[in-house]
């Protein structure tokens, strides 16, 4: 079952590649959350306050090896406010290891 986050990722990525719902695998509970059948991958986090994004270690090294796109949302707007490649984030510079 989806979160709200990531209902509107789901729907978001339908609509903005022109997709059906089997052309998306859903990866319950690992990383990345969707995998397209091209084989871009997306994680969909939700926002927390005004600039705090949650990134296990982990879950940063699985997104790196597949070159995964962040699409991160709030619960105001059903697209996302950014769409990051994960290898514009390096650890240190605008990470932080949790």
């Amino acid at each position: 079952m989806l979160n709200i986050t990531e209902k509107k990722c789901f729907e978001w990525i339908k609509k903005s590649f022109k997709l059906n719902d089997e052309d998306i695998t859903r990866k319950s509970n690992r990383s990345p959350d969707f995998i397209l059948k091209n084989g871009k991958s997306f994680e969909c986090k939700k926002l927390y306050g005004k600039n705090t994004l949650v990134l296990r270690t982990k879950q940063y090294q699985l997104l790196k090896k597949v070159n995964s796109t962040i699409l991160i949302f709030n619960d105001f707007i059903d697209s996302p406010m950014f769409k990051i490649p994960i290898k514009q984030l390096k650890i240190g510079k605008n990470l932080k290891y949790l």
